[in-house]
């Protein structure tokens, strides 16, 4: 099946070692010492918590879902306030690179890859200064001024012992979720076909990295980053296994990805 195929060739080499890396590094407590660092270099701007701007990178540089997983573990942590994790989760679980560079650029090599990275990355980071400093203008995520202290960080050789059987059950999950909204796709295509309503524009709201593959090298770049922004319907359900056990609300998330959605769609129409 392709579903499984590109779990293995496409999420397992480029999801599974940054997964394993970044959970080490947060249940170490390496994990914010580099945000500490970007917090006083880079992220300064979005006034968030060490914590918070490791969750930035990792959800921007590793890619989905790593930006909702680091987030419920440093949530989980007490590393993060319940407010500032629903505030990243508003903007940072982006599709990776590594994703961006391999599938979609190579599926769609008419449009530009830096015009396809500002819409995958640099919409997403504006829209997060823009409720910064809008709904979010008066809440303090600084950790020194609230009771949120960071706890519970172990020793290297014990972080290797529970993050390796730890992702490796979540990449599993990761690829049975793929496996389930194509032969769901599919079943329906079967059903529905006699009366055309299914359709290959449809399958990447379902699943994206086998929609994809689905459509025309012509596709227009509105589409491609209205779809790339949303991330579909299985990447809802994979972010949502993340967020329930950290008591994370999924509507919310939902809500900014569709708002998201659109908004690249426009500009990737303007473009």
């Amino acid at each position: 099946m392709q579903a499984l195929q590109q779990w293995y060739e496409t999420m397992i080499p480029a999801l599974f070692p940054m997964m394993l890396i970044s959970s080490i590094l947060v249940d170490t407590g390496f994990a914010q010492k580099i945000g500490k660092l970007l917090n006083h270099t880079l992220l300064r701007f979005l006034r968030i918590s060490d914590s918070g701007c490791y969750c930035l990178l990792t959800g921007f540089l590793f890619g989905f879902p790593m930006g909702a997983k680091t987030t419920a573990d440093m949530l989980a942590k007490e590393a993060l306030t319940y407010k500032e994790a629903e505030y990243l989760l508003s903007f940072i679980n982006c599709l990776g690179p590594m994703y961006t560079f391999n599938l979609i650029h190579k599926l769609f090599p008419a449009h530009d890859v830096l015009t396809l990275l500002f819409g995958v990355y640099g919409l997403p980071l504006f829209y997060g200064v823009f409720l910064r400093y809008t709904l979010h203008r008066k809440t303090d995520f600084s950790t020194k001024k609230s009771s949120i202290i960071p706890t519970h960080h172990i020793p290297l050789i014990d972080a290797l012992y529970e993050c390796v059987p730890k992702c490796g059950r979540s990449i599993l999950m990761l690829g049975g979720y793929m496996v389930l909204f194509q032969v769901s796709f599919l079943t329906l295509e079967h059903v529905l076909s006699s009366i055309n309503v299914v359709t290959n524009v449809c399958y990447p709201l379902l699943e994206i990295t086998g929609g994809f593959f689905l459509l025309s090298q012509e596709t227009p770049l509105s589409w491609i980053l209205f779809y790339t922004t949303f991330g579909g319907a299985c990447c809802m359900i994979q972010t949502y296994s993340f967020l329930k056990p950290a008591g994370l609300p999924i509507r919310i998330y939902l809500l900014h990805k569709t708002i998201l959605a659109v908004i690249a769609f426009l500009v990737g129409t303007l473009l």
